[in-house]
């Protein structure tokens, strides 16, 4: 069956056109809830009241506007303006604008504006014009047009991606997003920022914080927390008072750290150099720390610290202190490298050996020092010797004279008067240290030393060359002739006693 309209029809609420066929009017028809599980073609739909419902088995194509609600399971194809009602289909919503309600539908082609309504759809929204008002909820894609923005109060997208790769996209609040590619800048305006992701990765270069600040003040206290917000493990914040990073733990680094001012309550720890203006930590660990400032740690551990003033309060081990080294009283200065200079303020100090005694040297063959100013001095060992060249290589304790090819040689006659000495097994000052030559001797000028002797002796008897670089013992020696006085007996044939020499 079908019923063909041609003119004006009023159909009252009490009344109602049920058909299972075609209905088709070319004039308008104005009624209450239209009912069809055909199709459905008008020129001019107007719905009795906004509450009622246009439902459609079929296809709908509305050529003029629509007001009130529309629901339909088919295709909707509206070329005017759909104002007021809902359109919720599982088909397709075609429409040039639309005003105020919900578009529902598998998918939503607007040419016009969409202005003050609801958005919903499981498939694709594609708008040529403006999207202006309340909540889009879509399953599946947002595309913008190039010409195009989209201004949204609130946003949920629960797969998918927003793309706009020329013009703005304002949101005031974002809900379940999956993946956002934005072409051009983001700028986000509210007071906390939350990113629940592992990785955070750009390609920009400078992280700007504070960036609202007016005066160094104001941007107090920012900087990075890691951890819990409002107890974090660690922060490494900026501090306005003395214009430097501050970190609560320590700072470890595998090459270099280089910058102006490094402050840090933790461990400095780094494989390469440290370069700036101030360094202030509780431990540096590490190469090298070189800085136009002052250098301030508990203690250091390894490298060469550089700096107009280096204060630690703590010990230095294994490391290179090259600048002003200032620290509180130490108990020792252990593992240094290179010392240029020493002070010390305190009279009463004393610079004391720390190893086992006779250790170390002060200075070093070829590398001497040159005055010594000092009130007194003490030596272990007994004699003053003083250097001369010889002409061979003399075993200590040997009496030598001034003769042979060089300054002296063995004594080879009794009692000679050129007997220049004993040669010094270990004397307690030499002088003429730097005397170079092959054969070089240490000959005992006073003080005691070993000797070598033959037999008899008695204590206090004068010595006197025996021959063969030997001494014995003379009732009256020959002016000259005098080595020294014994200082033990000795009742064998050849031996060493101990002499005393320079006293006669």
């Amino acid at each position: 069956m079908a019923i063909k309209i041609n003119g004006a029809t009023v159909i009252s609420d009490s009344q109602a056109i049920t058909s299972t066929s075609t209905i088709s009017a070319t004039g308008n028809v104005t009624a209450g809830n239209v009912t069809t599980a055909g199709n459905l073609t008008i020129n001019n739909v107007t719905l009795a009241a906004s509450g009622t419902n246009l439902v459609i088995g079929g296809n709908t194509v509305v050529t003029a506007n629509a007001t009130g609600t529309s629901s339909t399971t088919g295709n909707v194809t509206i070329s005017g303006n759909v104002a007021g009602g809902n359109i919720s289909t599982a088909g397709t919503v075609t429409a040039a604008s639309t005003v105020g309600g919900v578009i529902t539908g598998t998918s939503t082609s607007v040419s016009g504006n969409v202005t003050g309504g609801n958005v919903a759809t499981g498939g694709t929204v594609s708008a040529t014009g403006n999207i202006t008002g309340g909540n889009i909820t879509p399953t599946g894609n947002i595309v913008l047009g190039d010409t195009k923005s989209i201004s949204i109060g609130s946003l949920v997208i629960t797969d998918d991606t927003i793309r706009s790769t020329e013009h703005n996209i304002t949101i005031g609040s974002l809900g379940n997003i999956g993946n956002v590619i934005i072409g051009g800048n983001l700028t986000v305006n509210g007071n906390t920022t939350t990113f629940n992701s592992n990785v955070i990765s750009t390609n920009d270069l400078t992280y700007n914080l504070a960036n609202n600040a007016t005066s160094s003040s104001q941007a107090n206290g920012a900087g990075i927390e890691a951890g819990p917000v409002g107890s974090p493990f660690l922060t490494w914040l900026y501090n306005n008072t003395s214009n430097v990073w501050t970190s609560s733990g320590g700072i470890s680094a595998v090459t270099g750290v280089s910058g102006a001012s490094l402050s840090t309550s933790g461990t400095v720890s780094a494989t390469g150099n440290i370069t700036g203006g101030n360094i202030s930590a509780t431990n540096h660990t590490g190469t090298n720390v070189s800085v136009t400032g002052t250098v301030t740690a508990a203690s250091t551990v390894g490298g060469v610290i550089t700096g107009s003033s280096a204060s630690v309060t703590g010990t230095v081990t294994g490391a290179s202190l090259v600048g002003t080294v200032t620290t509180a009283a130490q108990g020792s200065i252990t593992s240094l490298g290179t010392l240029t200079g020493l002070t010390i303020n305190n009279a009463t100090t004393a610079i004391t050996n720390g190893a086992s005694n006779g250790s170390g040297n002060i200075g070093a063959s070829g590398a001497t020092f040159n005055t010594v100013f000092a009130k007194a001095t003490t030596a272990q060992y007994a004699d003053l010797a003083e250097k001369y060249t010889a002409d061979a290589d003399y075993a200590p304790g040997t009496v030598l004279v001034f003769g042979g090819t060089a300054e002296v040689t063995v004594n080879a006659s009794d009692a000679d008067r050129r007997v220049a000495g004993v040669v010094s097994t270990d004397p307690g000052f030499l002088m003429n240290e730097g005397l170079d030559s092959e054969f070089a001797v240490a000959i005992a000028l006073t003080g005691r030393v070993p000797c070598q002797v033959v037999g008899p002796v008695r204590k206090g008897d004068l010595m006197v060359a025996a021959g063969n670089g030997k001494a014995r013992a003379d009732a009256d020696p020959k002016a000259g002739s005098i080595i020294g006085k014994a200082l033990e007996n000795f009742d064998g044939a050849e031996g060493t006693i101990e002499v005393v020499v320079g006293r006669f």
